[in-house]
């Protein structure tokens, strides 16, 4: 992907979600009147229950193919129901009854969405009253199926990834501490615009905090360092919790910022300790990472 389209769309999630949402929402309505597809309102309902009122990261290529899997299991189901017992209510109820715990409790046992998509696909289905008849049944099935596919292709281009936005998080949350940090030890911070930057340093950890379930959803691999993940939340607390004590200690006043001035050490320190914060940042930034003691 192109780094400035890339930067646009993790600065941008939400305008892109809205964006993406009314071009997809637009474009299913529009095909199914061009191509006179029956009960075609089930598209444009499948793409808006799919791709949701918030950006959901990589995990809404994860509900697809759940909804997917839900809609073929509840359709097979309800399409056989309604050969075998279409005038039948009491069989049809019975049905239903045994499918909830069956793909609750065996076949979706691990999916949650595709159990609740089955059932949901199956209840819909054998609403068909005699009149609409099967092929009613089937052209929803259908077109479930269509919208979530329709949905999936235009997830793939251009797609936001939960880690992708959690790097640019966490590139952002430094940033904010490193500009901090420089301004404590230089003495230049005024109470006002500090307490701003400190207030944007904790809001981005706790964005952070929700995009990490995304991250979980659409990995294994960051699944199962979710502790990894955690720990990194409270060093970056940590860290903006340091820049607080420096600011209420004599780094913050004029005569101890010309004392320290004074301290080759310290300040030889400073830079090393911003240097590497301005590393990990382009890093992150960048999707990239190098060893500090390989990049000189």
């Amino acid at each position: 992907m192109n780094k400035k389209i890339e930067t646009y769309i993790y600065q941008n999630v939400e305008r892109v979600h809205l964006i993406r949402t009314m071009v997809l929402v637009g474009l299913s309505f529009i095909l199914v009147n061009l191509l006179d597809i029956p009960h075609g309102s089930w598209v444009s309902i499948t793409v808006v229950v799919l791709i949701g009122p918030v950006p959901e990261f990589g995990g809404i290529i994860h509900r697809i193919l759940q909804r997917i899997l839900g809609t073929v299991t509840g359709a097979l189901l309800g399409v056989a129901t309604l050969i075998l017992f279409q005038n039948n209510v009491i069989i049809q109820t019975l049905i239903i009854l045994i499918s909830i715990p069956l793909f609750g409790l065996v076949v979706f046992k691990k999916y949650p969405y595709a159990y609740l998509i089955g059932v949901m696909t199956l209840v819909i289905l054998l609403s068909v009253n005699e009149s609409e008849g099967l092929d009613t049944a089937l052209w929803r099935s259908g077109n479930i199926i269509f919208g979530g596919l329709i949905t999936l292709v235009f997830s793939l281009i251009f797609p936001v990834r939960g880690i992708r936005e959690l790097k640019f998080e966490m590139a952002h949350a430094l940033s904010l501490i490193n500009k901090e940090y420089k301004s404590v030890v230089e003495g230049d911070l005024v109470e006002e615009p500090y307490l701003l930057e400190i207030s944007g340093i904790i809001a981005s950890i706790r964005k952070q905090r929700k995009i990490i379930t995304h991250v979980k959803k659409e990995s294994a691999y960051f699944k199962n360092k979710s502790q990894e993940l955690e720990e990194t939340m409270v060093i970056l607390r940590r860290m903006s919790g340091i820049i607080e004590l420096l600011n209420t200690s004599t780094f913050a006043s004029e005569i101890g910022n010309q004392y320290i001035s004074q301290l080759y050490s310290i300040k030889e320190k400073h830079e090393i300790f911003t240097s590497r914060i301005d590393l990990m940042i382009e890093q992150l930034s960048n999707n990239s990472f190098e060893a500090p003691e390989k990049s000189t």
